[in-house]
Order: C-alpha cells, then sequence, then structure tokens
C-alpha cells in the first residue's frame, strides 16, 4: 500500500529505522528555516517533522528491524497517530520560531547602545559641520598622483597633497600644470578638524581648492541617510524582523561612514 509519509522522506517500504532517521536529518537539514532559503521551508520543514514523528511511532519494534508501514489510511489509530504527529511536528515549529524571536530580541536589545553611538556620533558630524570654520597656516610638504594596481593594469584614482598636519585629496587631474609653492591658507572644521577648503599660492596667483574625497563632500549623503534609517527603525518598524534588517544597514553605514572618516 502507498504511505505518503515515506514518500516525503523519499523512502521505499520496507525502510528500516534507521534509514528513516537518516532520512529526516537530511532532509530537516536542508528545509530548516535557519538556513533555507526555500520561501516553503517552513511548510515543508514541519511536514517532514510529521513524518518523522508518525513513522517512528508506529515504526519498527526492537525486534522487528524492517516493517512496511503498510497501515490503513481509515483505521482509528493510524489516524489518532497521524494527528499527534501534526501537532508535534507545530509544536516544534512554533518553538523554532519562538526562539529565533527570543534571539532577535536579545541582539536588538544589545544594539541600542551601538545605536546610541551611531546617533551621537552622526550628530557630532552635523554639528562640525554647521559650525563656522577655523583657518590655519600649511606648509605643501609633497604632491603626489594616487593610483591603483589591478587586474594587470593601473588606474589613476585621484591627486593627494600631503601638509604638515593634513592630507587633502582631489579629483584626478585637478593638480595638473599648478606651480604651487610651499605656502598654503587651509580651512577645516572646528569638532573634527577635516580639511574643506586650501587657498594655494602658485606662480599664476593664490588658488583654491576644495577638497573632494571627505565625510562632508562626496560622502555627505550617508549622514542624513544615517538619520533616516534611525527614524525608520525607532517609528516605522514594528516587526522584529523589519529590525533586525534595519540595524543591518544601520551598522552597515557606520562601518562605511568609519572607514572614511578614518581614510579621509
Amino acid at each position: 500500500m502507498k504511505n505518503e509519509y515515506l514518500e516525503i522522506l523519499e523512502l521505499s517500504p520496507g525502510a528500516t529505522e534507521k534509514e528513516v532517521k537518516t532520512a529526516y536529518r537530511r532532509l530537516s537539514k536542508q528545509y530548516h528555516p535557519d538556513v533555507s532559503t526555500d520561501p516553503e521551508a517552513k511548510e515543508k520543514f514541519i511536514v517532514i517533522t510529521e513524518a518523522y514523528n508518525f513513522l517512528t511511532s508506529v515504526g519498527p519494534s526492537p525486534r522487528a528491524e524492517r516493517v512496511t508501514y503498510d497501515y490503513d489510511p481509515h483505521a482509528a489509530a493510524y489516524e489518532r497517530q497521524r494527528k499527534e504527529a501534526r501537532q508535534r511536528a507545530w509544536r516544534r515549529a512554533k518553538e523554532v520560531e519562538r526562539m529565533q524571536q527570543v534571539l532577535m530580541k536579545r541582539i536588538l536589545d544589545g544594539f541600542m547602545y551601538l545605536g546610541g553611538l551611531i546617533v551621537l556620533f552622526n550628530l557630532t558630524l552635523a554639528v562640525d559641520y554647521l559650525l563656522p570654520r577655523e583657518k590655519i597656516n600649511e606648509r605643501v610638504i609633497e604632491m603626489r598622483n594616487i593610483v591603483e594596481r589591478g587586474r594587470g593594469r593601473v588606474y589613476y584614482r585621484y591627486d593627494e597633497i600631503v601638509f604638515q598636519q593634513h592630507i587633502m585629496r582631489f579629483d584626478k587631474h585637478t593638480l595638473k600644470d599648478l606651480d604651487i609653492s610651499g605656502q598654503a591658507l587651509m580651512t577645516r572644521t572646528l569638532l573634527w578638524q577635516k580639511p574643506m577648503e586650501v587657498d594655494l599660492a602658485t606662480a599664476a596667483g593664490s588658488v583654491r581648492l576644495f577638497q573632494f574625497y571627505n565625510i562632508y563632500r562626496v560622502f555627505g549623503y550617508i549622514i542624513p541617510a544615517m538619520f533616516l534609517v534611525v527614524y525608520l527603525y525607532l517609528y516605522h518598524m514594528k516587526t522584529l524582523d523589519s529590525k533586525l534588517t534595519l540595524a543591518i544597514v544601520m551598522l552597515f553605514l557606520f562601518v562605511v561612514q568609519l572607514v572614511i572618516f578614518f581614510g579621509f
């Protein structure tokens, strides 16, 4: 007689208890909701667990290793065991889901401390950008073209001037044909002292150049983007899944900010 539980576990009539357990371990790992990308993984996992519960409850005894599992689907005992197997499968799935929710809540509770640090850091960036700038005298140490090598080719990335206290980066070809002397007047932010622009003395007169690569110019959009993500996280995301997704986005943006902040 055809047995649908055997088919679910991809087994044939006469399968041993050991084969049932082996098939269950293989398929439950494949369709476990924590690891599977299948959109129907949860339902498949429940069905697989139900099949396993049923077959192990009515399967071979210690003295009878091989059985056919040939049960009458209309028999009361069969239906009772089938119902019990389904209930156990659902209880296990609910427990797995509950543990996932508990884990996500713990992660998000811990993330609140890091989230506060991220907000504070971005507030200082915003204030630093809005405050008046200070001017300092600098001396040019070196000018250079920054190149990057990869895949057998050389890429011209940007121009760079090394001063006594700072390094400023500009779009490529900015320094081309400029005969720059050693003196410069630099404008930088007040809190983080990030250079924003510089007046360079050249043979043809004073030239003003703007820092192109820094946390406030090319990458400045990340600061308002971060505040938007924080706002959505606090006031619009209601489920733990959506909050966890935004927390990951926030953490990613923060890492990018740190790389830019300390690298430029």
